[in-house]
């Protein structure tokens, strides 16, 4: 079984200058526009490195400036501060090699795992190994030398259950938020009616476990996302995010 046990905190009042972030799911839309947020950033400036399923580095850069550019996001003044990685989620480590798997774990002050294979009918057990051993090998990455966040981009599939339609229900009655924060997803133990979904539920678990243990960073579970409000520009199809694995 795989150990995860980060060694410490990331301090809150570090000076990064550069920020460095490894972010996977580059080449889906949600992960064009999280992208351009991070190197549209000035303060600090972020140096990014972007995990994409290629041969080799200067295909993985193609994939994502097309991805960029087909959504109208791309920049050329980014080219400085990204590094594309060729990689494979489901694969070991990532699919990296060891130099590339030793610099990031050295070098990277916050992991954005966005990645994952969307599929509304393939069972479990076909993503399994992109979705929930990409994301232990993501949490493992954080377990070694310089500590680091991690931020685990899931999905509201791991909702789709009665219990949390009905808690739901009783939250808008009663004039509350909805669902807690602090819920332990124990409601979607069972009932849970599609593969992405239980691969999503069993990450959410893996990184609130890392949690527990230490690692410091946030869960963040998109809805549906159609577009963008300003471009007009659309997501290859209508689902929920992270779309595509990397």
């Amino acid at each position: 079984p795989t150990k995860i046990e980060p060694r410490a905190h990331l301090s809150t009042g570090a000076n990064l200058e550069p920020l460095q972030v490894l972010l996977t799911g580059a080449t889906g839309f949600l992960g064009a526009y999280i992208l351009r947020d991070l190197l549209s950033r000035t303060s600090p400036p972020v140096k990014l490195f972007a995990l994409v399923r290629a041969p080799d580095a200067a295909v993985a850069l193609d994939r994502v400036r097309g991805t960029c550019e087909a959504y109208g996001v791309w920049s050329s003044e980014w080219t400085s501060r990204l590094v594309c990685l060729p990689g494979n989620l489901g694969a070991p480590r990532m699919g990296l090699g060891d130099d590339d798997w030793n610099k990031l774990a050295s070098e990277v002050d916050m992991v954005i795992h966005n990645g994952a294979w969307v599929h509304w009918v393939y069972p479990y057990s076909r993503l399994k190994a992109s979705n929930v051993q990409g994301t232990i090998d993501a949490l493992q990455l954080c377990a070694l030398h310089k500590p680091k966040r991690f931020v685990f981009v899931s999905s509201t599939s791991v909702l789709d259950t009665a219990h949390y339609v009905e808690l739901s229900r009783t939250a808008i009655k009663a004039g509350t938020k909805g669902i807690s924060e602090s819920d332990d997803l124990s409601g979607s133990s069972h009932g849970l009616g599609t593969g992405y979904g239980q691969t999503k539920w069993v990450g959410e678990y893996l990184v609130m476990e890392a949690g527990k243990r230490g690692l410091s960073g946030a869960i963040v579970r998109p809805g549906y996302i159609t577009g963008d409000s300003r471009s007009g520009g659309k997501a290859a199809q209508f689902q929920k995010e992270p779309q595509g694995a990397t």
